[in-house]
Formats: structure tokens, sequence, C-alpha cells
């Protein structure tokens, strides 16, 4: 039996979507056309035709399943069929009032169905039903074949049918968690099996949390002891030799304190979107997350699960920093604690990047410590090392959202360090205030807004001093911010190849997040594209900006010692230029295994 993967809307798909958001045309579906062609995941968004089409179908119906989607479907007959092939890929087209007949939406197969020829003793059909994103289904102007809704009469599948609109658009199985977000009204709602639960105790039974936990990490990758297990260690060396498999790591091994996150598999589920005024791309305005620890129909694994390479592969986990970034000074054989400007940025041969405990973190309060500083001394510590990302983040982003029900982070842990006064150097707290709190969550003891914050395991996940993200650029133009993500070959400056548009404009306004984009290829990611919001609704944390200057800008997440309500688990600021650097900024590291 064929099974497919999500479906891609092509960049023709999107621009359609926002001319009639626009209310300058409605949506008509034409025909389904067949390939045995495999084109690469990549090139998808930019397909505007199949190639090697094996059959061209008519629509035999169109049906509203909520105010974004639609399922289209159309029957495939081997009647007049003289040579058989493999359903490989399919194609939706629709009509573009300027551009006629486009490459809509591509679906691939995961295992492919073959379609045989006719043997001249009996026929055979194929059902396909498409589900598929649409920017507003009352937009849809019903126009099938009378002869296709015959056919699709006598091979209607209920079982089938009832499966694929479940698997779009609500889950009720057991370990499927979930929220829905509704913008307009400002409410978060527990969906699936999250519903009833509390945060704590009660996800411990999923893998992704449960076993998301504190470890140490050595620099050729090897997880050597967990949180109270014999030889753990926060200080950034061995302090008592551990034999793991037949090798002995001696007292003084390099070791990080990290945090192992589980793969889990995501749906985004947009129900309502609109356009973003006077910009291009969608605003969400209901969608639906779901997560799962095993892989299902219809579910992607979350990307932040992937080497980060141009072959990306999957991995089982990987592993965040325990603790915000400070130095290890390769010559000296030493961890720069107090954030001395001493660091020595070399590519391979200069100081590293570290997590551990009791260190103030690293900043650039006169040193040149720039993103793209930060990522090489990332780097300099080995193999599959690298400053923590846009994948990463999003994926404890998600994770704290669908546990708590809640984008409030803030509200539901704690402020974090984010009301002491500006000072004159580097304010943020040394590291480790949180470690009697183990792999859970929660504030270290003292005054709300003072002290440190932790999300199972992960401290100063917010507030403290802000940290570099890599993985996301923007590009300003005086009116718009363009985002752009890329999996690998990380670079500052750069929007063309690997990085790609995300198919939406950023907001260019400072204000409390009130709405995120969405797209076929950035589904994962809480990119705002409206700041109209308050510090006490969701999303409540802030999105800083700087269209006006234009240029090249960096990402940064968190926020800072004096940001007060601003920050958060969701706080973003996209106003740096590449070339700067600051007293309140920091980064931490990352590590990505190697796929088996």
């Amino acid at each position: 039996m064929a099974s497919f993967k999500s479906t891609v809307i092509t960049e023709r798909g999107h621009n359609l979507m926002i001319k009639i958001a626009s209310g300058t045309t409605k949506m008509r579906f034409t025909k389904i056309r067949i390939s045995d062609s495999t084109p690469s995941d990549s090139s998808l968004p930019t397909l505007t035709e199949l190639s090697s089409i094996k059959q061209t179908v008519d629509i035999s119906s169109v049906k509203v399943v909520n105010s974004a989607t639609v399922k289209v479907s159309g029957v495939i007959s081997n009647t007049d069929l003289a040579i058989g092939y493999y359903v490989r890929t399919i194609g939706l087209y629709a009509q573009d009032p300027d551009l006629g007949e486009i490459l809509y939406s591509v679906t691939k197969a995961i295992e492919a169905n073959w379609m045989s020829p006719n043997n001249g003793t009996s026929s055979s059909s194929l059902m396909i039903s498409l589900l598929t994103v649409t920017s507003n289904a009352a937009d849809i102007t019903i126009d099938v074949e009378p002869a296709a809704v015959a056919t699709i009469n006598n091979i209607n599948d209920i079982t089938l049918e009832t499966n694929n609109i479940k698997g779009f658009v609500g889950y009720s199985e057991k370990n499927v968690l979930g929220i829905e977000w509704d913008v307009v009204n400002k409410t978060v709602t527990r969906l699936g099996d999250a519903i009833g639960k509390n945060a704590g105790a009660d996800f411990d039974i999923y893998n992704m949390y449960g076993n998301r936990k504190k470890c140490i990490v050595t620099d050729t990758g090897i997880r050597l002891a967990y949180l109270g297990e014999t030889g753990y260690t926060e200080t950034g060396k061995l302090t008592s030799a551990i034999n793991l498999d037949g090798v002995n790591y001696p007292v003084g091994t390099s070791v990080q304190v990290m945090v192992e996150q589980p793969a889990f598999w995501y749906k985004a589920v947009p129900i309502d979107f609109k356009k973003i005024s006077g910009r291009r791309g969608l605003s969400v305005q209901k969608i639906r997350y779901y997560i799962s620890e095993t892989a299902r129909f219809g579910f992607k694994l979350h990307p932040a699960f992937y080497t980060r390479e141009s072959n990306k592969k999957p991995v089982p986990f990987i592993y965040l920093s325990a603790y915000e970034g400070c130095a290890y000074d390769t010559s000296a054989e030493s961890y720069i604690l107090n954030d001395e400007q001493i660091v020595d940025f070399t590519a391979i041969t200069g100081d590293k990047l570290s997590s551990i405990a009791n260190a103030k973190p690293i900043s650039g309060l006169t040193q040149d410590f720039t993103r793209a500083k930060a990522r090489i001394i990332a780097n300099n510590r080995g193999t599959g090392w690298q400053l923590e990302d846009i994948f990463s983040n999003s994926a404890s982003q998600l994770l704290f959202a669908i546990e708590y029900g809640s984008f409030d982070t803030q509200n539901r842990i704690g402020r974090g360090v984010v009301d002491k006064p500006v000072g004159s150097g580097n304010e943020s707290e040394p590291t480790g205030a949180t470690y009697a709190i183990g792999n859970g969550s929660g504030m270290a003891v003292g005054t709300d807004g003072l002290v440190s914050v932790i999300y199972r395991g992960q401290e100063n996940f917010w507030g403290n001093i802000w940290k570099w993200e890599d993985g996301l650029n923007v590009y300003a133009d005086g009116v718009n911010n363009q985002a752009y993500i890329a999996y690998s070959g990380f670079a500052d400056s750069v929007i063309a190849d690997p990085y790609f548009d995300v198919g939406f404009e950023l907001a260019n306004t400072n204000g409390y997040i009130s709405a995120i984009g969405w797209s076929e290829v950035c589904d994962f990611a809480f990119l705002p594209t409206e700041t109209l919001g308050a510090d006490n609704k969701p999303i409540e944390d802030y999105f800083y900006q700087d269209v006006l200057n234009g240029g090249h800008k960096v990402s940064s997440v968190g926020g800072s010692w004096t940001n007060g309500l601003r920050a958060g688990g969701f706080y973003r600021s996209v106003n740096n230029s590449p070339s700067e650097h600051y007293l309140n900024y920091c980064a931490r590291v990352l590590f990505v295994p190697p796929a088996a």
C-alpha cells in the first residue's frame, strides 16, 4: 500500500494563496497529474511542472475540511493504460488569474504504488485524496467533471477518508500531545493526550520529556554519564576516571554539561490564516500543534533532529547546552570563569565555547564576540559541535508550549534574571544556580526576577543574557524584514543557497508578538509577523527588529538581565548587524551526533 510524505505547496501556489487572500480571485483546482519521477525534497517549493507525467486525472470532488483546508480527490484508472508505472509523485494544479494553470502543490511517495497496465480482462483504479492548505476555504470554486464524480462514487473508501481527515485536523490517539492556539481570541487549549495533564510528572511518561536529561559529553561526542551516575561532574573536566565500553577516560578528560534531547515527530495544522497586511505571506489566526514520540502518518521528524549537513540525515537525539557558554582557553588549558576578555577566536586552533557550572557567561564587553566569532569557537570543540540554532530552540519552545499549554514561560516557571539594573559591565549571573533542580523545571532560590530559571535541565533558556542563534538570517530593505533559514553551511550575510526564503515577511515594528507566520517550509518556528500583543497574552514575549536601518541582520533569543516582562522563551531580536557585539550577548553550544 502506498504511503506519502506531507504535501508541499509550491512558490506559485503560495503566490496564488496571497491573491486569493487579497480578494482578487478564487481558488479553482483544475487537474491532478501523476508522475513516476522523484524530484528532490529541496526542489519541491520551486517546481513549476512535473516531469515524466504518466496520467492526468480530472477533479472528482473538492470538500471543505476546515476554514483553511480542503480535500481534493480524483481517480486513476488503467482502462487506457498500455504500460504500467509507479505512482511516485502527485501534482495538484490550479488556475492562476495571471499565469494560467500552475502546479499548486506536490506530494511525494514514501512507498510507491504500482499502477498496472490494462490486461484486457480486468481493470483497476486508485483513488487519490489530497489534503491541502488554502488561504480561505470559503474562496474555493467547486468545478468538477461529472464523469469523474461517477467514478469516485464507485470507489468510495470511507475508512481512508476518515483517517486522512482525522490525521489532518485532529488526533485522539494515545501518546499524541497537542495544543490549539486561537490567535484572535488569545487562547491556548490542550489537545489529544495532553488534555487533563499537568506540566511535570504527567509528561515524564513520554520519551521526549522524561528522557530529556543532563549528562556529560566528551569533545568526540561520547556521552559518559547522566546526572546522578558515577563520575558525573559539572566542572568541565573529569574529576574521577570513567570506564565505558572498555575505554578508560582518565581524570582531566574534557566534558561538557549537556541535555540529551530525544527526537520527536510533529505536525503543525493551520486552521485559519490572514494575509500579512501590506507585506508578503500569511499570518496564522488559528493553529494546532501535535507531537509524538514515534513516527506517525502525516507527522514529520522535527528539523532539530537532523545532521547539519547538506544531505541532512536523521539522528535519535541531540545535545543542548545545560548552561550558557563560557570559553575554554586552549593555550592555558583552563576555563575562562569570569568573562575575562581574552578569548582567542582563531578557527580550529583557538579557544572553545563551553557549557559548565560556576562560570560567568562569555560576552562581547570589549572583545569581538559577534555571532560569527561565537560560531568559530563552538566549531572549535570538534565535529558536530556548533552554536544552538533556530531548530534546536524551536524544539524546546514547542515542548514547553505543549507541556504547559501556554507560551508564557515567565508566568509558568519564573521570570528569570530580568529585573537587574543595567550596571557597568556583564551583570549576568554565573551558571549553575539551578543545579539542585536537576532535570526538572523551576527557579533557583531567591527573588523571582533576580534568579536563574531552568526548563527540563536547561538553565536560563530565557533571561540573564542574550544568546546568539544560528541558522536564521534576516535582510531588512527599509520596509520589510525577510527571513532566511538554512540546514547547513551557516554563515552571516548570506540569503542565497544554502539559505532559503521562509515564505513570509517578519514584523516590521517592535512589540509583543501577536501572530506568527506559516509556510510549508517553515511550519516549525515561531517567527513573528505581527506585534500588537501585550505582556500577558500569547505569545507574551517581545520582538525587536531594525527594518529602517536596513541590511543583513542576525538573530538572538531569550533576553538579558534588564528586559523584565519583555523576556521569555519566545523573545527574539533581529535588530543586530553581523559585525555587532555587546556586553549583554552570549552564546550556547550544541552537539549534533553523526547519523548512524
